[in-house]
């Protein structure tokens, strides 16, 4: 009788102990888990925010070859207009001084004739 007690408490101790080893092994499984999503988000935070700074150059780099290229475009344009204008307006003043001494001729002719008349 007093054997098989000795060894109910001999299986207790066993079994608690066993319970322990178990219980710190799952703990122990449980941070080496922790450790390594820490591990992997830490990791793609770090990649996140390389892609962000890469994309964010890109935009700028984008950003200003629009802006060059439009301000070309303006340039040009602007080039354009002025020059047509300046066209137009050498045409216009081309065809008046052409108008005026016309103009001027008649004048002189019209005083001749009423001068010999």
């Amino acid at each position: 009788q007093e054997a098989s007690e000795k060894q109910k408490i001999e299986d207790e101790k066993r079994k608690a102990e066993m319970q322990q080893q178990h219980k710190s092994h799952m703990d122990e499984l449980s941070n080496s888990r922790k450790q390594a999503q820490e591990a992997r988000d830490k990791q793609h935070n770090e990649q996140m925010k390389e892609y962000n700074q890469q994309h964010q150059k890109n935009m700028n780099q984008m950003t200003n070859r629009m802006n060059n290229m439009h301000n070309q475009h303006l340039e040009k344009f602007t080039n354009r207009v002025n020059d047509l204008h300046s066209k137009n307006m050498q045409s216009f003043n081309t065809a008046m001084n052409k108008h005026r001494d016309e103009f001027g001729n008649s004048i002189g002719r019209v005083k001749d004739q009423l001068l010999n008349e």
